[in-house]
Parts: structure tokens; sequence; C-alpha cells
């Protein structure tokens, strides 16, 4: 464990979320995080960050040695973003470029403890996979109460040139989702998909207890290429459904069941497994003789997952991508997060939305009316799923899987 929450200054240490200090932790090992100014007679930092948006809640960490890859940090874009938000980050980003951003508070200090040499293991492996010396490192942790707490590395040179992104699994759930993107991507490669482009896989790399995967960067434009909020596109998300075996079948008795049954039983808490048990006893009941069709799902089919460039589509994120599953659980997917963490609406309301808007495209996807509220259901019951795997050893369910688990139980008792 790093040493970060012993020796930095307690007011400071205070305000950066422990789990962020934890990962910290992991990807500099030894390292002591001091925020603020460093005092004399300290190491040298090993990196020196900006926490943006603050300290409290850090989504991300820009390196500050270099203005030109400072600004590279805040120039990435994608499909859930306004094109006024893309005008305001890349206003930030200009800022950071020419040197401004240093004015920004929120600083933090990465000191290497006893043995600089362990603390540098991650990046020295890095500077051998990319063939550069001199990195420059952000770190992006995204929202807070996700299920995953996945920190992603954006690698850089001192020109700001991106050179790849970096995946980092640092515990069992996290490990094997990077894993699974390294597979999906191999796959991608061998079978390349005909509507839209993935990244290369650069390579996995063991590092301590880390199990990181390095994908290519993509495509960011400043200019927006179609509606905010639109509907998924409907050949990618075709295209995806379709890539693995494809098969129609009852729901009970499937391979997916059996799936969903092995997750709930891998569940630590007992209690809690008897409940989700029940839970999808509950969903199951009435439906067993739903026909479904199951093939792949991308798992994380959402705006800010792609990009529509001028050269086509760009789909990044493969780390939920699995089969088989009931097609359709993509479409349902992109419509429950654009209006939920998107839109900011309730989880019932969004629930409610995602069920009317992707209507149209369920039926593209040839499946059934009939079906759609089952589909629903099912898609309901993996977010809370995601939510429970994601759980800290010890901590109480997520107030996000709370209100989740509500909204499918007061549908449940609806029908």
């Amino acid at each position: 464990m790093s040493r970060s929450a012993a020796s930095s200054p307690a007011t400071a240490a205070n305000r950066l979320p422990p789990e962020v200090r934890r990962l910290l932790g992991s990807l500099w090992a030894g390292c002591d995080v001091v925020v603020g100014a460093v005092g004399d007679g300290a190491r040298e930092p090993i990196a020196t960050f900006t926490a943006l948006p603050n300290l409290r809640h850090p989504r991300l960490l820009v390196p500050t040695k270099t203005g030109r890859a400072a600004g590279a940090a805040l120039r990435q874009y994608n499909d859930g973003m306004s094109q006024l938000a893309r005008i305001r980050k890349a206003a930030i980003g200009t800022a950071f470029g020419v040197g401004l951003g240093r004015l920004a508070g929120n600083r933090l200090h990465l000191i290497p403890g006893a043995d600089p040499a362990t603390a540098s293991l991650l990046a020295g492996k890095l500077e051998e996979l990319f063939g550069e010396r001199r990195l420059e490192i952000a770190v992006f942790f995204g929202e807070r109460l996700r299920p995953n707490r996945k920190p992603v590395l954006q690698v850089m040179t001192e020109r700001g040139d991106v050179l790849g992104y970096v995946k980092v699994g640092w515990n069992p759930l996290t490990k094997r989702l990077v894993a699974n993107e390294a597979d999906v991507l191999r796959s991608m490669a061998e079978s390349p998909p005909a509507t839209f482009r993935v990244p290369r896989l650069l390579g996995e790399v063991l590092v301590r207890d880390l199990r990181v995967t390095v994908v290519s960067p993509f495509p960011h434009s400043l200019l927006r290429r179609g509606t905010l909020g639109a509907a998924p596109p409907l050949s990618a998300t075709r295209e995806v459904a379709l890539r693995g075996a494809i098969g129609t079948h009852s729901l009970v008795g499937s391979d997916y069941e059996r799936d969903l049954r092995r997750r709930i039983a891998s569940v630590p808490d007992v209690g809690r497994r008897e409940d989700l048990s029940r839970l999808l006893d509950l969903v199951l009941s009435g439906n067993a003789d739903a026909a479904l069709t199951f093939g792949s799902w991308h798992g994380d089919w959402t705006p800010w997952n792609m990009s529509r460039t001028r050269s086509g589509l760009v789909v990044w994120d493969w780390e939920r991508s699995s089969g088989p599953v009931p097609v359709g659980l993509d479409a349902l997917h992109h419509r429950f997060q654009v209006r939920w963490l998107g839109g900011r609406e309730s989880v019932v309301a969004a629930t409610s939305l995602a069920r009317t808007e992707s209507s149209g495209t369920l039926v593209r996807l040839g499946v059934s009316e009939a079906n759609h509220e089952v589909l629903l259901r099912l898609y309901l019951l993996e977010l809370i799923l995601r939510f429970e795997e994601g759980r800290d050893s010890g901590g109480g369910p997520s107030p996000r899987s709370i209100e989740i688990e509500r909204s499918l139980r007061g549908r449940l008792a609806s029908r």
C-alpha cells in the first residue's frame, strides 16, 4: 500500500478521495501523494498533476511538466458532448497548452519512496512498449459512482503527441475487464467490422499486481457530426449483435440464464445472493416461454464511447463485450444511459424513456414487441449485478444500484 495516506498533510490528504489515493498507490507503488507545495528537502516528484475539476471529485489528472502534453489531455471528445462543450474543453486545453494551466489550483505531486525504481516500473514498461523516453501521462478516473473505478492512462510525448491509452486492471473485476477488452480487440483485428472501426491492441503488460491493456489512439474531431442524443447507429448496433453465434430459443434454461445465476452465486454476501436470486426468479416468472434471439453486445454502447469522424464511426471501450446475450440490450443501454447520465433523468423516468425510445430500434433488430419489457427488465438486472460486482469489500450497495433495483421491482409489481 502507498504511504500517501500517512505522509500527506492531514488537511490536504482528506480532500483527496481515499479510493483515488489507493489507485495512485497502485500505479506508482510506494509513492507519497503530496497536495500543494512540496516541502524543502523532499525528493524530486516523479510526476506532478493538476486535478480536474477539483481534488474532492477528480475525474482527470493533467500532467503539468509540459504545456503541450497538458493541453492534449483535454482535447478528447466523444458523441456524448455538445458542440459547446467541445469548444469549452478545447479552450481549456489551449490554456493549458500555452502554460496558463499552471494558474489552476488542485496540484498534487507523487514523491518516490525508498525505492524509486519500484515507483517507475509501470512508466518504464510503457517506455519500452512505445520506444519513447520521458513519456507524459494523464490519468482518467471517470464517474466516482460507476460500477468499476478503473483508471485509464493517456500516454503522450512531451510534444503532446498521443501514443495510446492504457487500461489498468488493479483488482479481480478490473483485471477481468481489461483482459476481456484485449480478447475482443484481437477478434476484431482478425475479422474487422464493416460499419465502424475500433482501436488496435498494442500490447498487454503485467506490472507487479497490475494487468495492463494498451490500445491505439483514435481520432477526436472538434467538429461534432450528428445530433446530440440521437438514436444509436442502427447498422453498427446490428453488426455488433450479429458478430457472435446467433440463435433463437427460450430465455429460461438458456446459457444466458445460467451465466446470470453464476454471477449471482459469486456475490460474497449470502443475504444479498438470496435477494438477487429471487429477483432473477421474478424477472423470469411469466416469461418461461419467451423466445429471444441471442447474439453479442458491446456492453457499454453509449455516445461517450463512440465518435463519428470524417472517415466513419469509431467505437472504443469493449471491456464489457460478451455473448450470448439477448439481442437488443445495447439499444436499451444506449437510450437509458443517454437519459440517466446524459440527461440527468431519474432512474424511473430514464427507464420509461428507454423503453419507449428504443422500441423502433428493437423492432428493426428483429426483437418482437412482446419481448421488449422482459428485455428491459433483464437490462436493469444487468446493471444491478454490475454495481454488485464492483462493490468494495464490506461496503454497502451503491445509491445508484438501490435506485435501479427499486425501479425494476416497481415494474415487476405493476405487471
